[in-house]
């Protein structure tokens, strides 16, 4: 008959030991770990101090505005470092100018009503998206040129031409019973489709808000889907997703996140307008929350855009000016 050993069997004692307020060191046999009790505060700080060269300010700063003389203001794209492109409700698309403010050029559009999206090429050329002819267009030496034609059934939103010199073109839905998607062109070909993630599930929600696009530095694809209240971030698959951003890293929200346009800076930063409490939202490409910039007379932000002057440029839909702002050191 088996000998019982088990009385031969000693449990090793469990030592905890509280060294300061916020510190705990565990010892079990001769293995021993202490427990840090830090703050988001301080999580993020770190995390903010190790992944950037230059620092953010400590608060935004606005060195001028420039008036578009237009009645409706909804979108905008830098071109170099003072000039931009800007429309609202019309065919047509006004050329702005920090230096010059009163030149007018107008760029008359092939759209029935008004564009839906608007950027600029790696070359500067005026880029823009028309929803009833399901097309994307680009004005080449003061001439309209139909780039794209979308999928049948669906129609164009948002836009932005990556620094790679891809074009990320949101799509919806006529109904937009429907989950949004995006589509990702090198040149006229489709390079990829951003619909379902790797385990074949949904990304992105059905509603009427259209999805805003935005590409990194390191072949992310950033988009803001104000219908799931969330910014998604994926990798250059268009698959795997790297983070969600929900808008609330630190402070508890009484209202919920309604992101919309989107950008990204020279070091990778994403900057979401969330046009709803007048705030724009500042995370790094890893997800960590660095900074709100929050101006009272910011409620109606209706466009985002860098300039090469790593200055940020924002369509204030109430007064019709657009701002810009300097965030960097």
């Amino acid at each position: 008959m088996p000998t019982d050993k088990t009385d031969d069997f000693k449990i090793p004692s469990l030592k905890l030991n509280k060294i300061v307020e916020k510190e705990l060191r565990i010892e079990l046999l001769d293995y021993n770990a202490t427990l840090t009790q830090t703050s988001v505060h301080a999580l993020i700080d770190g995390a903010s101090s190790y992944t950037h060269t230059e620092e953010l300010l400590r608060e935004a700063r606005v060195i001028a505005t420039i008036p578009t003389g237009l009645e409706t203001l909804w979108h905008l794209a830098c071109i170099g470092a003072d000039e931009a492109w800007v429309s609202g409700w019309y065919v047509s698309i006004s050329r702005i100018s920090k230096i010059h403010p009163n030149t007018d050029d107008d760029v008359f559009t092939v759209c029935r009503l008004f564009p839906t999206g608007l950027s600029s090429t790696k070359e500067g050329e005026l880029m823009y998206s028309d929803w009833h002819s399901r097309s994307i267009y680009v004005v080449r030496n003061e001439k309209t040129e139909k780039l794209i034609t979308v999928p049948t059934g669906w129609f164009p939103d948002r836009l932005c031409c990556t620094r790679s010199g891809d074009i990320l073109v949101s799509l919806s839905k006529k109904d937009h019973k429907k989950p949004q998607k995006v589509i990702c062109y090198q040149g006229q070909r489709v390079k990829l489709e951003v619909e379902k993630d790797e385990h074949g599930d949904l990304i992105f929600a059905a509603g009427s808000n259209s999805l805003y696009v935005a590409g990194n530095n390191n072949g992310d694809i950033c988009v803001s889907d104000a219908n799931a209240q969330r910014v998604i971030v994926l990798d250059k698959t268009g698959r795997r997703v790297r983070f969600i951003y929900d808008g609330s890293p630190v402070t508890s929200r009484t209202l919920s996140f309604g992101p919309h346009h989107i950008v990204t800076d020279s070091l990778s930063q994403i900057i979401v307008a969330e046009p709803g409490v007048g705030c724009i939202h500042i995370i790094d490409q890893n997800g960590y929350f660095l900074r709100f910039v929050e101006k009272t007379n910011l409620s109606y932000i209706n466009g985002l855009s860098i300039d090469s002057k790593k200055r940020l440029w924002i369509a204030n839909g109430e007064t019709k000016e657009v701002m810009i702002f300097q965030y960097l050191n």
